[in-house]
C-alpha cells in the first residue's frame, strides 16, 4: 500500500544570476515601494477630498484625480531612478510652464505695472 501524500515543492527563492536580474530586480522593489505609498496616500487624499464636500465618484473627477497620482507616483518613481511613461510629459509641460512664463516677464511694463 502507498500511502505517500505529494507535498508541494516550495518554490526556491533564487538570488539574481547577472547584474541585469539585480537591476530588474532593484527596480522592481523601487517600483513596489512607491506603488505601496501613492496607493495609500491617494485613498487618504480621496477620501479628504469627499469629506469635504467634493463628489469624488463624479466621472471627470476621477479621470483627472487618477491623472494626479500618476503624476505623483511619476515625481515619486524619478527620485528613485526609475522611469515613468509621464516623465516625457512633466518634462514637455514645465518647459511650456517655463516659456510662457518668460513671454509674460517680456510684456511687463516695468515702469506701469498696471500694464501688460
Amino acid at each position: 500500500m502507498t500511502n505517500i501524500v505529494q507535498f508541494p515543492k516550495a518554490k526556491r527563492n533564487i538570488p539574481p544570476q547577472s547584474m541585469k536580474e539585480v537591476h530588474a530586480e532593484l527596480s522592481k522593489n523601487k517600483k513596489d515601494f512607491v506603488d505601496g505609498i501613492v496607493g495609500h496616500y491617494s485613498s487618504q487624499l480621496a477620501n479628504k477630498i469627499a469629506m469635504h464636500g467634493f463628489k469624488v465618484d463624479d466621472e471627470d473627477f476621477l479621470r483627472d484625480f487618477a491623472f494626479t497620482v500618476e503624476a505623483l507616483r511619476s515625481g515619486l518613481y524619478r527620485s528613485l531612478g526609475v522611469s515613468h511613461p509621464f516623465q516625457d510629459l512633466m518634462d514637455e509641460t514645465i518647459e511650456k510652464m517655463d516659456i510662457e512664463e518668460d513671454e509674460l516677464d517680456d510684456d511687463i511694463d516695468e515702469d506701469d505695472p498696471t500694464r501688460l
